[in-house]
């Protein structure tokens, strides 16, 4: 899923909700991937949140860092099940490098923080999740 460079955030995308459906909809073993990169939003805690919220696991990577005016870099999360359906990450790192020398090769354990709550269709805050320094 890549929905969140945009200012316009589908918030609708990162609900408790929305994530009862994707999860009835995974296949055994599947994985769900997002591209959170946004230049204003960290959704790196709701995703956290919602990986303890549907007793799943989740993991994230920096992407790279971009130096150019007006670029971007990218920010992948992965959930699953179970840590074991992570088994293709190298393969999916690999589809995803770019050739860019900035590139970072490390996934880590997503975060979670629980002054946020979990986003529900009833209930979101994008001011706390706000970038506000750079």
């Amino acid at each position: 899923m890549d929905a969140f460079t945009s200012d316009a955030v589908p918030v609708h995308l990162l609900t408790r909700e929305a994530f009862d459906i994707y999860l009835k909809k995974l296949a055994p073993g599947g994985i769900i991937v997002l591209n959170i990169a946004n230049r204003y939003l960290n959704f790196e805690h709701v995703l956290g949140n919602m990986t303890e919220d549907r007793n799943i696991v989740g993991m994230i990577q920096g992407g790279y860092e971009v130096r150019e005016i007006d670029k971007y870099g990218t920010n992948w999360v992965v959930m699953a099940r179970k840590t074991e359906d992570f088994g293709v990450l190298p393969e999916l790192k690999a589809e995803l490098k770019t050739d860019s020398e900035d590139w970072v090769e490390t996934w880590r354990k997503i975060e979670s923080n629980p002054k946020l709550g979990v986003w529900t269709d009833d209930y979101s805050n994008l001011p706390s999740i706000f970038k506000w320094s750079r």
